[in-house]
Formats: structure tokens, C-alpha cells, sequence
């Protein structure tokens, strides 16, 4: 009954992931030709700032609330779990409420000195109101996977995209003639709005749940200290890690500037950089993030149980999955970067940034699971060092690389960077965990099965690059590969849920 609830709830959030994610890349589809690489860069840098603001608002507590929740419902405490989700949307709505009021001050300051862009200003305004919403609403939503109901979450998010899609898509064609700035603001008004939505959805949903109700829930003495105390860690890495991502972000222009001696330029290399190839190249990744979402309870069950056996088989399956599907996702997009760049973003300058990237994806992917799982076991002081670690390097490389070498030299900064911090991650999780590394399973066989379907599909596939052919083609790959890993795994089972 328990594998059979795992397995619902990941199809669920995969399938969610799935359709969000093909409304984002929708989404960045159509904003991208309204504002166009220069614009998108622009947006980038926005939204860097604005995730700083948001990690700020959030302070760690989600993955608190998962946590904490998570254990009171493995020991059948359900009345606790509720305490805890009542204090922690107090220190949520309090944290937002202080990122809000900082953001709004600062915006101009920002602007001036960070961004060195005051378009942006009327947008950082319109985002600090966001903050409350997604500080409470990431609470909420955290108390409802711990209790291993995904449903309300997924719905939340659907009606969030699709409420921020449809104010956009409005918004674009009235404010179209005002400009970038105006036009930047009302696009990251629909934001916020999208954001107030989706946190009164759950809000309203729990509420309504007399399970869940808080209304005759005591106060539990000591609990905002426990959660407080429980999210430090992970909030000051955070903190750290989004402070010197933005720091990176904003020296990234300025050191292409250098290269380029254009700021425009800079910009759209950036913005089809970070705004579209990055995105795309995580896409198919939501499989992944749902096993990320689910993992955390399940693995903090199984250490609050102390059941060492069920941590070593999760860790394991989800090392093993992980590799598999990223090396694959990886081939497919080495083989078709160019026909993806030119049919979803018509940019050639996208096609031979897909191809460059590529090679990290599995790394990428790999970092974002074992990222989860450390923190599931509450592992998230060396999940800060290693971050320390990884950011430092960047802002040392970008500083010393990029001047000379433009987006090239940012991309090779971004493959040290990914392999750097998945290597630390993971030697830290199989460590930890006891488990050994399975070189054939994870590296081997899918590298191998890899290179076979790309030769395979370089010989069978015609090279037009039209919508039916080019997923054809990602379809004979992924078909030839899946074959491949059958074959050299039909004794593992690992594999299965």
C-alpha cells in the first residue's frame, strides 16, 4: 500500500511537472519574442535579485515543515505535525513580511548599484508583494507533502502558471507600447498576482479539511524556537547560496562587457543563455523533481526509524534513476541542439549553447537529488560548506575566465562548477549512507547505451530539422537507449518502485 501511494504521488508531481513545465517553456516562448534576448537578459537579472528577496522570505522553512511534519506523521502524531505547520506560517508570513519591506526600499538602490539598469526598478517593486504569498504558500505546501498528499500542491501550481499566463499574455499586448520597463513590470505584476492565487488555494483548502484544521490546535511551547532553530542551517546556506548566485549574475554582464564591449550584447548572450537554454535543458527534468519532493519525507522516515536498510535502498534508486534519465537526456540534446534552438527559439546562438552544455546535464541533475536527500537527513551544514566551496570557485573563475573568453568562458565556468559540486554531494551521500558506488549501473552502462543510440540514430534519422522529424528522432534515441538499459539490467532491481 505504501510503495502503491509513493508510486501515485510520483506520477502525480511528475505529470504536474510535466505540464508546468511545458507551459513555463510556453511561457519563455512567447515572452522571449515579445522582449527579445536583450529583454530576456534584463529579466534575468531581475529575477536573480528577486530570488535572493525570495530565499530571504522563505528563511529555510519549508524544508523544515517537511521535515518536522514528517516525522510527527511516521510516529503517528498528527496533532503535532498541525502545531507545527501553525507556528511555522507565523514565522513564515512574519519573515515575508520583512523581505517585502526590504525589497521595496532597496529597489532603486539595487537598480543603481547591482542591476546598473533603473528599467528594472518598477519591477522589483511589484515583485516585493509577492514575498508574503510565497513564503506561507511554500509552508503550506510543505505540511501537505509531508502528509504524502501531493494533490493540493500539484492543483496549486497549475492554477498558479495558468493564472500568471493569462495576466501575461493580456498584459504584453496593452503595455507592449510603453516600453521594456513598463512592459517587465507588468509581466512580473501577473507574477505576484499568480502568487497571491495560489497561496489563498491552500490556505482555503486547509481550511476546509477538518484533518487539517488548526482552529482548537494549542500552541506547542518552544515550537517557533524548534523550527527557527531546525531552518537555520538550511536558511543560511541558502541565504549564502542565493547572495552569491546573485552576486554571480550580476558579474557575469559585466565581465562579457569587458569581451564585448557592448552591454546590449551582454545581455542577450545572458538572457539566451539563462532565460532559454538553461530552462529548456531543464525540462525534462520534472520526473527528477518529483522524486527529489518525495524522497525527503521517505528518507526522513526512514531515519527517524532508524531503519538503515530503507535509506540504503533509497539512496541507491534514486542515484540509479537519476544517472540513467539525465545521460539520456543529455544525448538527446547534444545530438539535436541545433534543430531545438532554431524550432522553439528560432536562435542559433541557443542551438550551439544546448550543444556546449549537454555534457554537464547529468551532473546538474545528479547535484539537485543528492541536494535533497543530504537535507532529508538533515545533513544541510556540509550541504552549506560544499556550497560555499562551489560558489567561491565560480566568482573566482568568472572574475579570472569570462573578461577573455565571453559566454565560452562562462560556460566552461558552469562545467567545473556542476561537476565540482555533484562530485562533493555525492561522495558526502555515499558516504553517509554506507552505500557503495555502482560505476557499471550508473556510469557505464548508460554511457555506453548512449553513444550505441546516438550512432544508431545518426545512421536511421534524416537531418531536417521540422518539428515531426527532429521528435522522431529524440523518440528513436530515447527508444534505442531504453532498450539498451533493459538488456544490460534485466537482473537489477533497482529500477523498480
Amino acid at each position: 500500500m505504501k510503495k502503491f501511494r509513493l508510486l501515485k504521488n510520483a506520477v502525480l508531481l511528475t505529470g504536474t511537472g510535466f505540464f508546468l513545465r511545458g507551459l513555463g517553456m510556453v511561457f519563455r516562448i512567447y515572452i522571449s519574442g515579445r522582449i527579445g534576448e536583450e529583454g530576456m537578459g534584463l529579466y534575468q537579472l531581475v529575477s536573480s535579485v528577486y530570488f535572493l528577496f525570495i530565499t530571504l522570505a522563505q528563511s529555510g522553512i519549508s524544508v523544515t515543515v517537511t521535515r518536522l511534519c514528517a516525522e510527527k506523521f511516521a510516529l503517528g502524531d498528527d496533532r503535532g505535525a498541525a502545531k507545527i505547520l501553525k507556528n511555522a506560517v507565523f514565522v513564515a508570513v512574519m519573515t515575508g513580511a520583512v523581505s517585502c519591506v526590504a525589497m521595496l526600499l532597496l529597489s532603486d538602490t539595487l537598480c543603481r548599484l547591482w542591476i546598473a539598469d533603473m528599467r528594472a526598478a518598477d519591477s522589483l517593486r511589484v515583485l516585493s508583494l509577492s514575498l508574503p504569498f510565497i513564503s506561507v504558500c511554500n509552508v503550506l505546501s510543505a505540511y501537505f507533502t509531508a502528509s504524502k498528499n501531493v494533490v493540493f500542491g500539484c492543483t496549486a501550481q497549475i492554477l498558479e502558471q495558468l493564472t500568471r499566463m493569462g495576466i501575461v499574455a493580456a498584459a504584453a499586448v496593452y503595455f507592449s507600447k510603453y516600453g521594456l520597463g513598463v512592459l517587465l513590470a507588468a509581466v512580473f505584476a501577473a507574477n505576484t498576482l499568480s502568487e497571491a492565487v495560489s497561496c489563498l488555494y491552500l490556505a482555503l483548502r486547509l481550511v476546509l479539511q477538518k484533518k487539517h484544521s488548526l482552529k482548537n490546535t494549542a500552541n506547542l511551547p518552544g515550537c517557533k524556537r524548534i523550527i527557527v532553530r531546525n531552518a537555520a542551517p538550511i536558511a543560511a546556506s541558502r541565504y549564502l547560496a542565493s547572495a552569491l548566485h546573485t552576486a554571480e549574475n550580476m558579474l557575469v554582464p559585466s565581465a562579457m562587457t569587458l569581451f564585448t564591449h557592448s552591454r546590449s550584447v551582454s545581455l542577450s548572450a545572458f538572457g539566451a543563455l539563462k532565460g532559454m537554454a538553461m530552462p529548456l535543458l531543464f525540462f525534462p527534468s520534472s520526473f527528477l523533481s518529483a522524486m527529489s519532493t518525495l524522497l525527503v519525507p521517505e528518507i526522513t522516515d526512514a531515519h527517524a526509524r532508524s531503519d538503515r536498510r530503507a535509506m540504503t535502498a533509497i539512496i541507491n534508486r534514486a542515484a540509479s534513476i537519476t544517472l540513467v534519465l539525465s545521460i539520456m537526456t543529455a544525448g538527446v540534446f547534444w545530438l539535436f541542439s541545433d534543430s531545438l534552438g532554431h524550432l522553439i527559439y528560432n536562435s542559433s546562438q541557443v542551438s550551439r549553447m544546448l550543444l556546449l552544455l549537454s555534457p554537464i546535464v547529468p551532473f546538474m541533475y545528479l547535484d539537485s537529488i543528492c541536494d535533497g536527500l543530504l537535507k532529508g537527513l538533515g545533513l544541510q551544514r556540509k550541504v552549506l560548506i560544499h556550497n560555499c566551496i562551489d560558489s567561491a570557485v565560480r566568482i573566482i573563475m568568472i572574475a579570472a575566465v569570462v573578461p577573455f573568453f565571453g559566454i565560452d568562458g562562462f560556460i566552461a565556468v558552469m562545467a567545473v562548477s556542476n561537476v565540482l559540486i555533484s562530485v562533493l554531494n555525492l561522495r558526502l551521500l555515499l558516504k553517509v549512507s554506507g552505500v557503495k558506488c555502482n560505476f557499471k549501473g550508473w556510469f557505464l552502462y548508460p554511457f555506453l547505451s548512449a553513444a550505441i543510440s546516438a550512432f544508431v540514430t545518426k545512421i536511421l534519422h534524416p537531418g531536417s530539422a521540422t518539428i515531426l522529424k527532429t521528435g522522431l528522432g529524440c523518440l528513436l534515441f530515447c527508444s534505442v537507449f531504453m532498450l539498451l538499459m533493459l538488456i544490460l539490467n534485466y537482473k537489477s532491481k533497482i529500477y523498480k518502485f
